[in-house]
Protein backbone atom coordinates (compact mmCIF):
# COMPACT_ATOMS: atom_id res chain seq x y z
CA UNK A 1 0.00 0.00 0.00
CA UNK A 2 1.52 3.45 -0.57
CA UNK A 3 0.85 6.78 0.07
CA UNK A 4 3.32 8.36 -2.14
CA UNK A 5 1.00 11.23 -3.85
CA UNK A 6 1.71 14.57 -5.31
CA UNK A 7 -1.28 15.88 -3.16
CA UNK A 8 0.78 14.09 0.46
CA UNK A 9 3.98 15.48 -0.98
CA UNK A 10 2.82 18.95 -0.69
CA UNK A 11 1.00 18.87 2.31
CA UNK A 12 4.52 17.21 3.36
CA UNK A 13 3.51 15.21 6.75
CA UNK A 14 6.00 13.71 8.75
CA UNK A 15 5.29 10.75 11.38
CA UNK A 16 6.40 11.82 14.68
CA UNK A 17 4.68 8.56 16.40
CA UNK A 18 3.10 5.80 15.24
CA UNK A 19 1.44 2.73 17.54
CA UNK A 20 -1.74 0.51 17.59
CA UNK A 21 -4.73 3.35 18.16
CA UNK A 22 -1.55 6.67 17.85
CA UNK A 23 -0.92 8.43 14.48
CA UNK A 24 1.15 11.65 14.94
CA UNK A 25 2.11 13.55 11.89
CA UNK A 26 4.38 16.80 12.33
CA UNK A 27 4.31 19.27 9.46
CA UNK A 28 7.25 21.97 9.06
CA UNK A 29 5.10 25.01 7.38
CA UNK A 30 6.39 26.20 3.53
CA UNK A 31 5.30 29.16 1.63
CA UNK A 32 2.81 27.08 -0.04
CA UNK A 33 1.22 26.18 2.97
CA UNK A 34 0.51 30.04 3.96
CA UNK A 35 -2.20 32.26 3.71
CA UNK A 36 -2.40 36.03 3.21
CA UNK A 37 -1.75 35.97 7.35
CA UNK A 38 1.29 34.32 7.11
CA UNK A 39 -0.87 31.68 9.32
CA UNK A 40 -1.16 27.33 7.47
CA UNK A 41 -3.89 27.86 5.42
CA UNK A 42 -7.07 25.75 6.84
CA UNK A 43 -7.17 23.27 3.65
CA UNK A 44 -3.78 22.21 4.64
CA UNK A 45 -5.04 21.83 8.19
CA UNK A 46 -7.81 19.86 7.35
CA UNK A 47 -5.89 17.94 5.18
CA UNK A 48 -3.07 17.03 7.84
CA UNK A 49 -6.16 16.00 10.43
CA UNK A 50 -7.51 13.94 7.70
CA UNK A 51 -4.66 11.85 7.05
CA UNK A 52 -4.05 11.59 10.59
CA UNK A 53 -7.56 10.35 11.57
CA UNK A 54 -7.99 8.12 8.73
CA UNK A 55 -4.04 7.19 9.07
CA UNK A 56 -4.74 5.31 12.60
CA UNK A 57 -6.87 3.45 11.08
CA UNK A 58 -5.02 1.97 8.59
CA UNK A 59 -1.88 1.98 10.85
CA UNK A 60 -3.45 0.20 13.49
CA UNK A 61 -4.77 -2.48 11.31
CA UNK A 62 -1.34 -3.58 10.44
CA UNK A 63 -0.98 -6.67 8.19
CA UNK A 64 -4.65 -6.45 8.14
CA UNK A 65 -4.72 -3.59 6.15
CA UNK A 66 -4.99 -5.12 2.93
CA UNK A 67 -8.19 -6.52 3.91
CA UNK A 68 -10.45 -3.24 4.69
CA UNK A 69 -11.55 -0.38 3.08
CA UNK A 70 -10.60 2.56 5.05
CA UNK A 71 -12.11 5.82 3.83
CA UNK A 72 -13.25 9.68 5.34
CA UNK A 73 -16.89 9.89 5.30
CA UNK A 74 -17.13 13.04 7.47
CA UNK A 75 -14.66 16.03 8.59
CA UNK A 76 -15.52 18.57 11.30
CA UNK A 77 -13.13 20.91 12.53
CA UNK A 78 -13.12 23.16 15.04
CA UNK A 79 -10.26 26.25 14.49
CA UNK A 80 -8.92 27.27 17.88
CA UNK A 81 -5.80 30.05 17.24
CA UNK A 82 -3.59 30.97 14.69
CA UNK A 83 -1.35 28.11 13.26
CA UNK A 84 2.62 29.28 12.55
CA UNK A 85 5.61 26.75 12.62
CA UNK A 86 5.63 23.21 13.02
CA UNK A 87 2.82 21.96 13.82
CA UNK A 88 1.47 18.22 14.37
CA UNK A 89 -1.91 16.19 14.60
CA UNK A 90 -2.41 13.58 16.79
CA UNK A 91 -5.24 11.06 15.86
CA UNK A 92 -6.67 8.25 18.50
CA UNK A 93 -8.32 5.12 19.12
CA UNK A 94 -9.99 4.16 22.21
CA UNK A 95 -9.58 0.36 23.15
CA UNK A 96 -12.61 -0.02 21.85
CA UNK A 97 -12.11 1.00 18.85
CA UNK A 98 -9.49 -0.41 17.81
CA UNK A 99 -11.22 -3.28 18.74
CA UNK A 100 -13.46 -3.10 16.85
CA UNK A 101 -11.75 -1.63 13.56
CA UNK A 102 -9.56 -5.00 13.81
CA UNK A 103 -12.43 -7.30 13.73
CA UNK A 104 -14.05 -5.37 10.71
CA UNK A 105 -10.86 -6.35 8.54
CA UNK A 106 -11.14 -9.70 9.84
CA UNK A 107 -14.08 -10.05 8.34
CA UNK A 108 -16.81 -8.33 10.23
CA UNK A 109 -19.55 -6.08 9.27
CA UNK A 110 -18.46 -2.29 7.81
CA UNK A 111 -18.87 0.19 10.87
CA UNK A 112 -18.02 4.30 11.04
CA UNK A 113 -15.60 5.35 13.65
CA UNK A 114 -15.53 8.85 14.68
CA UNK A 115 -12.08 9.58 15.28
CA UNK A 116 -10.68 12.81 17.10
CA UNK A 117 -7.61 14.71 16.10
CA UNK A 118 -6.30 17.34 18.15
CA UNK A 119 -3.54 19.67 16.21
CA UNK A 120 -1.24 21.25 18.59
CA UNK A 121 1.93 24.31 17.22
CA UNK A 122 5.33 24.01 18.76
CA UNK A 123 4.12 25.77 21.66
CA UNK A 124 2.01 22.72 22.47
CA UNK A 125 -1.34 24.91 21.83
CA UNK A 126 -4.30 23.64 20.39
CA UNK A 127 -5.02 25.33 16.75
CA UNK A 128 -7.58 22.80 15.96
CA UNK A 129 -9.62 20.22 17.26
CA UNK A 130 -11.61 17.24 15.02
CA UNK A 131 -13.28 15.03 14.40
CA UNK A 132 -12.88 12.81 11.07
CA UNK A 133 -16.12 9.91 10.45
CA UNK A 134 -14.11 6.79 9.31
CA UNK A 135 -15.93 4.51 7.17
CA UNK A 136 -14.28 0.90 7.85
CA UNK A 137 -15.20 -2.39 6.09
CA UNK A 138 -13.76 -5.49 5.01
CA UNK A 139 -12.53 -6.00 1.76
CA UNK A 140 -14.35 -9.26 -0.05
CA UNK A 141 -13.57 -10.77 -3.52
CA UNK A 142 -16.74 -8.63 -5.26
CA UNK A 143 -15.83 -5.51 -4.23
Amino acid sequence: MTFDFPWVRMINPHPDEISPGKLVLGCEPRDIHLNHNQDINAGVLFSLAEMAGMGVVVTSLGEQASNAYVVIKRGVIDFKARARGRVRATALLTEAQLSRVQSTASGGEGIEEVVLVEILDENDRAVAQCEMTAIIRPVRTSD
